[in-house]
């Protein structure tokens, strides 16, 4: 990944398996190792006297991946090695791609004597808008300064799914990893890399039994290596995994599952969050039967052990008759995990997690437009956030911050993501419950918003703060920036610099069609490096691709060329 194209200067190392994934950037049928020290077909060992040591480091497998554009037929991509004989490639019976094609050339590079290049093309997905010989995504702008990309993409319409699963991009925006999900039942997918680059993966399904699923895959082969479908589900609790799966350790993962209660009262106690909600419940359910309210457990995962563990659950230090918030941003939650019909109040909307600088947990919750942060050893809450000081008790038994002024604060907070120090974050201001937003584009805006905590005062301040095209406070902000409906991601990369993806983007080119996402990458002056704008998912998937993050590999290849390559092996 990563080239400039044919006759390109920019070169990628790459990884090219025998049985590695079907898509994009590999290839099944590959049976030798492109190595000068691998095994010759006849099966003894042989070398390579025009080997040199920086390429002997490289030679377990690895190969230099030069990429030109692609067709609907696969993308032809350069594969060059420290191996000078050709390489056979056989092709695959039920591949979509034309017949391999072969060219060995002798280049010489700085650090290596030698190098061997054959040309092949490779699969197609069999989708038309993933297959196509332009790029999938759009560079506006600039070059990023991380290689790739990967998100979430549906492919249909308002009646049928075609294609959902996860896809990964290079700086010019070419597919070059893909994994696919079941069409029939996935709703939605998040996702996040672990360190030896396998994605940890929750799928919210669409079926009833079972209703979500946490994953771990492996990119090389494709496959699920571990599957752990949500099975604590039945007709009086329910359990579903939803909103997150944040890596936060070589073994564990985290994520949100729902959980009711029936404690909190009958429709009398939901007239003051929402008094249409409460006439619905009365009408539904009469008098006298408790409302069902849905709250969320953070749930630690041990991909090892293949365990899971409820950390906290919000109820434990919130509760709708405390902590009283009118709004219109609940909504009524199938609750179902058989095939009676049944709703509760989703009250909290848990909608992110990960771990501050200090390895505690950092909550967003949507509804509640809140930021916890969580001790990570389960013993109490370290500080509370809310754009909305009503929601408060008064008696919290944790420090309380309040936000510096009215045009500071957030709403409907997604994403959230630590700063440089346990008193920083930053979050994706979605933006839905701002005053004054109606829901249109002309009316709401969003933003990628940091801020800095004062301990002495209890306030945050807003340290961080971007928004597209306007810039923040300028006329024309409200009108003229993009507005994310649901979704997002912001995260502070290693140069200091900030990576924002608004995924669900209502934008008035073709609204009917569907909402698309866009990445940009902001240097630490707050300039923008580079803009990328991804396909709409169709209008049926509200929350669009939901997120985006960006990688530096999709299997321990490197961004590099070969030269300054073999160092990192």
């Amino acid at each position: 990944h990563g080239g400039r194209g044919e006759g390109g200067e920019a070169e990628s190392v790459g990884r090219l398996e025998g049985d590695g994934p079907r898509g994009v950037g590999a290839r099944r049928g590959v049976d030798e190792r492109l190595c000068g020290a691998s095994a010759s077909r006849s099966g003894a060992p042989r070398e390579s006297p025009r080997t040199t040591a920086a390429a002997s480091a490289v030679c377990a497998e690895r190969v230099v991946l030069r990429g030109g554009g692609g067709g609907r037929r696969g993308r032809r991509v350069r594969v060059q090695a420290d191996r000078v004989d050709p390489v056979d490639v056989e092709q695959d019976e039920d591949a979509v791609s034309a017949p391999t094609q072969e060219r060995d050339e002798v280049r010489a590079y700085r650090g290596s004597e030698l190098v061997a290049s054959t040309e092949l093309m490779t699969e197609g997905i069999g989708i038309t808008e993933l297959d196509d010989e332009q790029p999938f995504g759009t560079v506006l702008s600039g070059r990023s300064s991380f290689p790739l990309v990967t998100v979430q993409h549906i492919v249909g319409s308002m009646d049928e799914t075609a294609w959902v699963g996860l896809l990964t991009l290079d700086r010019e925006g070419y597919i070059v990893w893909y994994h696919e999900f079941n069409t029939s039942s996935t709703s939605y997918a998040v996702f996040d890399q672990r360190d030896d680059f396998n994605v940890a993966v929750m799928v919210e399904m669409t079926t009833v039994a079972p209703n979500s699923e946490l994953q771990v895959i492996d990119p090389v082969s494709n496959d699920a290596l571990v599957s752990i479908p949500q099975e604590h589900c039945d007709n009086t609790t329910y359990a579903q995994y939803s909103h997150e799966a944040k890596v936060v350790s070589s073994s564990e993962m985290v994520t949100f599952s729902y959980i009711n209660r029936k404690d909190y009262g009958d429709y009398r106690s939901l007239e003051p969050l929402s008094s249409q909600m409460a006439e619905d419940w009365l009408q539904r359910q009469g008098n006298e039967t408790p409302v069902e309210y849905v709250g969320d457990k953070l749930v630690r995962w041990d991909m090892v052990s293949r365990r899971t563990e409820d950390v906290y659950e919000i109820f434990d230090f919130l509760n709708p008759l405390d902590n009283v918030l009118q709004g219109s941003t609940y909504g009524w939650l199938d609750t179902r995990c058989a095939v009676d019909t049944r709703q509760g109040v989703e009250w909290s909307h848990a909608s992110s997690a990960a771990l501050d600088a200090d390895n505690d947990y950092l909550v967003t919750l949507r509804n509640l437009h809140m930021v916890l942060a969580i001790r990570r050893d389960g013993s109490s809450v370290k500080w509370g956030l809310a754009s909305d000081e009503a929601v408060w008790s008064g008696d919290e038994p944790f420090p309380v911050y309040r936000i510096e002024s009215e045009a500071a604060k957030f709403w409907e907070p997604h994403a959230v993501s630590p700063g440089r120090s346990p008193l920083d974050f930053f979050l994706v201001d979605d933006g839905t419950s701002r005053p004054g937003c109606t829901g249109s584009p002309t009316t709401c805006f969003s933003r990628a918003v940091g801020y800095r905590l004062d301990p002495g005062t209890l306030t945050a301040h807003l340290a961080f703060e971007f928004e597209f095209p306007v810039p923040a406070g300028a006329p024309g902000e409200v009108d003229l920036d993009l507005y994310n409906s649901n979704g997002g991601y912001v995260a502070r990369l290693p140069d200091d610099g900030v990576v924002v993806a608004l995924t669900s983007v209502s934008i008035d080119d073709d609204p009917n069609v569907g909402h698309p996402a866009f990445v940009f990458d902001v240097a630490p002056n707050a300039t923008i490096r580079s803009e990328l704008r991804l396909p709409r998912v169709p209008r049926s998937h509200k929350s669009g691709s939901y997120r985006a993050i960006p990688a530096f590999s999709v299997a321990g290849e490197r961004d590099l060329p070969p030269d300054r390559a073999a160092a990192f092996f």
